[in-house]
Order: C-alpha cells, then structure tokens, then sequence
C-alpha cells in the first residue's frame, strides 16, 4: 500500500514536521512522528484545507497537482510537464527541513507529497489524500497538438501512399528474378542492390550526393519484406512463399499485413542505422530495449495524430511523451559513445530515442505510404539537441536528421484501425500519346509514381517514351496482378477511344495464357542404365500413368511416387540404389 502511513516510513519526523511551515496558514506542530502523520493526514484530508491550499498555488503548481491526480497516479512527471507545457517542472528543492532555496510557490506543494521510497528523490501523493483530491481538484487541459504550417518552397515533401503498390511490384519482380539477396548472417543487403533498387524506388533524396542518403526506401523495403510472413529468407535469398490469393488482395490490406508483421518482429534493430553511435554492440547490446517496444510506442503516438494534417517532428515527440508512449532505446547509455570511446559518451538518453524515432518515421512508416513527410538535408537540420551530447563536430548525427513534418494519410489511418476501409486517391494522369512497336510517348514529364508504377510493365527507352515489354508484363501476372489495371492507367492517359490492334492484340494474348502452366508439384529425374530399361518401365501398365520417358533413358516421377515407384520396378526385376 501507499497511503500517507506506508511513505511516512521512508521519511523523519523533522522532514514531516517541515510540511507544516509549508501550509498557507498557522497551526501547531505535535513532536512526536505518529502525532505529525495523523495530523498531516486529518488536515490532508479535509477539503476546507485543500481548497485553502489550492487557492494559494501559482499556474504552473496547479498544473503540476492537476497532472499528477489526474494523469499519473499521484507521481511527478517532471518530462512530461516539461513536454506538455514547455514549462520547467516545479522543484522539490528546500522541501525538507535541512532544504536550502527553493521555490516558495514550488513549496506549497509539499504536504501532498511524500518520499516514494526511503533514498532518493522520488516523491508522490499518498493514495489516501489522493482519493480526496480527485474530486477537489479539476482535471488539467488536454494536449492539442499545434497543426503546422511551413513554406513548402524551403522544404523538400514525399506522399507516399499513391507509390505503395507500384513499389511492392518492384520488389516482388526482384525476388522473381532471384536478385534480392541479403547477408545470410546479418540480414544486410548490399550497396550495390541497394543502389539498384533505389533508382526504381521514389526515394526521398533522390537527387543527393551520398549512397545512405540515396537508400532510405530502398533499405526500409528490404527490411519490410524480410519480416513478412510471406516471404521466406533461404540463406539469404529471399523468396516469395505465399498463395497467389495473399498478393491478389488490396493494396491496402497488403500494406497492413506488411506493417503488423514488421511490427512484431524482432530479427533486425533499426537503431543500427544511427551509425554514428558506436558502441551497439559487446556489453552495450545487452541493455536494449525490445524494437518492437519501439515500434510500438510509434505506432501508438501516430494513433493520436489527426489525420491529413501536418504537424511538426518536434510536436510528435511531444504527443509521445503527454500520451506516456515516450521510449528509451537502452536501459545504460554508459557503453555509448560518439568519436571517441572516452570522451564521446553517451549520457542524454532523450537524443537517442529522437534519432530512433526519425529513423523509423522516414525508413518504414513513409515506405508503407502511412505518413507523408516534409523534410530538408539533414547537413541543414537543427543540430540543438546534439548539444546534450557534447558532440559539436558533427555534419549530422544520421541520415533522417532532415524530417521536419509529418502527416498520417488515409492509408496509414486504415493500417492503424482508426477507419473500416480505405479509397485511394485518384493520380496526377500525364496524357500520353501511343506509337508503333508497343511505345507511348508522355506529352510531359511524368509524375514519379507514374514512372514507377510502368517499371512493373515496361522499358524507359529515351526520355518520356517507353516500350511495354512482354517479359515484365509476364513477371507481374505471375505474381498475382492482373494487366487491367495496366489498361486502365493507359486509357486514362490516350485520347483515343480504342487502343491499338498491336497493344490489343498483346493483351489479349497474355490473358488467355496466364494460366499456360502450372506448378502441380516437384518430381524425380531418373536415369537408367540402358534405353531399354527406360522403355519397360515406363510402358508397365502400373507405371504409365505417372513416370514419363524424358530422352532416350531418363524417367521423371512425382516426388511423393518414389517409394510406390520402387516397390513397382521391383516387380519387373529393377532396383535403385539409395543414395
């Protein structure tokens, strides 16, 4: 129990007794520790007195009581009021009777708090006077978060969620080619993929010099698609490892499966991004907290967020800590360091979490079309709360130092469950005009989520003409896709009524040949010793439905035959050896 007989424990009778000098009127002081508790207790819970004392309290004392009966159990949370008011937290300093200065009005708070525990600093209401201040002391102002405003000219903005699907495409057609690898031992794709799929990929510093900042979305997706559950990691090879009814869904629900899967999974920490921190691995590495307890404490924070509205990164972080998801990336930031191992460490926790939370803001929630972002060079990003951490030199302490904005789109708010359903938004459509050999020509330069989006389908041939090529339009049905949507963003962008008999024709013929083959299952090559053999086995009545000649003296069967099959060839006088 906590109630004010429990904490007096941790407390002498002179600290006790110097609550009553604190009190805004006279009253005599018993000598005796048990007389002092019932005193402070039948005064405490008086509600004469305490509105007498609440009368006498200055703004920011009044906030102060009003957070801890009403938000946080009796305790002072001395961040979150600095968060939530941008005011300093009222002191407990000359709050005993050896306590020099102070706060006069910082004092008068001091008979509702007591010692939590018999060393330290910690103090709380007992939950006896607690339950008589409830109802005496009305409840504090609601947080609202500031709706930004910014000149977009000074800042660089990605919306994302119009390129989600287009970009998925992408990494699937990858895996389809077998060209998405990682590192079988760390999980980490290499620069060269990396700069590969970036230039496919509607990457935030698309045009900046420097191959991490040119790799944002494209690391982000790769780590997306490894904690899927439908992709398989083979050693390193990633694999699609799904039913084609999973790709043939909505793009929104595939981006919500996508995001809850990398939620809960916990094979790769994103805090290995904020490079310039050493020290994350050895003995540090023990004391991190959980990524999906971060992950977590985002995915809350950006459920509080209004949706389609900017509002700044700062205010974000604040939100965070008034919502009481605030996060720490390590329990011991003494094994951190920046430069140097002595001089460089690391004692300012609230610098980490907002690089972290930077980090995972633009690499992953962005990348999932869940919030669009406004950003500018990180080299150009405040450098203040670096200060705390006594590192001046810095260009910048990571790559997603630049985010200034962010807005939760339509998307992110059906993936986070605060709508039923969601619409896309209809595209910017460039008009385009249709050429001989399968070509199209854009009248304009084409909106970058268009020149993704025709990644999937076609080849870029010079500036704004492309070519629709058969193999990429192939690669996308098998993954799932259907070519109408292909069609559609083709007859929205030609004037004419029709296509063309060359663009109908191809069409037309890739639809009736989606389903030319399929994998039924996988079978056993056999190779006999002679043709003749070949020819008795495979022309034996119990065999012939399902072994195949293939050549002069191979068979193949089906995988799961091979034991029937052994037993058969027994009865004609074969046998196969065990490998």
């Amino acid at each position: 129990m906590n109630n004010l007989m429990d904490l007096a424990e941790h407390a002498n009778a002179e600290d006790l007794k110097a609550r009553f000098k604190f009190l805004p009127f006279s009253c005599s002081t018993p000598n005796r520790k048990a007389e002092v508790v019932s005193k402070l207790q039948t005064l405490l819970t008086d509600s004469e007195t305490i509105k007498r004392i609440w009368d006498c309290l200055g703004d920011t004392q009044k906030l102060c009581l009003q957070e801890a009966v009403h938000n946080h159990h009796g305790h002072m949370d001395a961040f979150v009021f600095r968060e939530k008011y941008q005011l300093p937290s009222p002191s407990t300093k000359g709050w005993s009777k050896y306590g020099r200065g102070g706060d006069k009005q910082d004092q008068r708070l001091a008979p509702f708090f007591y010692p939590e525990r018999r060393y330290g600093s910690a103090v709380r209401i007992p939950d006896d006077i607690l339950v008589c201040l409830k109802p005496m002391i009305p409840p504090p102002p609601e947080f609202i978060i500031d709706i930004a405003s910014f000149d977009a000219a000074e800042t660089m903005i990605l919306e994302s969620s119009q390129h989600t699907e287009s970009e998925l495409n992408v990494l699937i057609n990858f895996i389809k080619d077998r060209k998405l690898k990682v590192s079988a031992k760390t999980g980490m794709p290499s620069k060269a993929l990396l700069k590969k799929l970036s230039s496919q990929l509607n990457e935030p510093y698309s045009e900046s010099v420097g191959e991490s900042l040119e790799t944002i979305k494209a690391f982000g997706w790769v780590q997306v698609l490894r904690a899927s559950s439908w992709i398989k990691d083979s050693h390193g090879q990633l694999n699609v490892n799904l039913k084609t009814a999973t790709l043939q869904q909505k793009n929104s629900d595939t981006m919500k499966q996508l995001f809850w899967d990398w939620q809960q999974n916990s094979q790769f920490d994103e805090f290995s991004r904020i490079q310039e921190v050493k020290g994350q691995k050895g003995k540090g590495q023990r004391y991190f907290t959980t990524p999906e307890s971060r992950r977590e404490a985002c995915t809350e924070t950006l459920k509080a967020c209004p949706v389609g509205e900017w509002i700044a990164f700062t205010d974000f972080m604040r939100l965070m800590a008034v919502k009481g998801h605030d996060y720490l990336v390590t329990e011991d930031t003494s094994f951190l360091y920046i430069g140097d191992a002595h001089y460089g460490r690391i004692y300012e926790e609230a610098s980490l979490t907002n690089a972290h939370t930077r980090c995972l803001m633009m690499e992953y929630f962005a990348s999932l079309g869940m919030i669009d972002i406004a950003y500018i060079d990180p080299e150009e990003a405040s450098d203040e709360y670096y200060n705390s951490i006594g590192q001046f030199d810095l260009g910048y302490l990571s790559m997603y130092d630049g985010l200034q904005y962010l807005r939760l789109t339509d998307l992110g708010a059906y993936i986070l469950g605060l709508t039923a359903d969601h619409t896309a938004t209809p595209d910017t459509k460039t008009s385009v005009l249709l050429l001989t050999k399968l070509r199209m020509q854009f009248l304009s330069s084409p909106t970058s989520s268009e020149r993704v989006f025709l990644i999937n389908y076609a080849d870029e041939l010079v500036n704004d003409v492309w070519q629709l090529s058969k193999n990429r339009m192939l690669a996308y049905i098998e993954n799932g896709g259907d070519l109408q949507e292909l069609q559609a963003f083709i007859q929205a962008r030609d004037e004419q009524p029709y296509l063309p008999t060359e663009i109908e024709n191809l069409f037309k013929t890739l639809d009736e040949n989606k389903q030319a083959v399929k994998a039924v299952g996988p079978v056993l090559l056999l190779r006999c010793n002679s043709e003749t053999t070949a020819n008795n086995i495979a022309s034996a009545p119990q065999l012939s439905k399902w072994c195949q000649r293939v050549g002069k003296d191979q068979l193949i069967i089906p995988e799961n035959k091979e034991s029937q099959f052994r037993a058969l060839i027994h009865e004609l006088s074969y046998a196969m050896p065990i490998d």
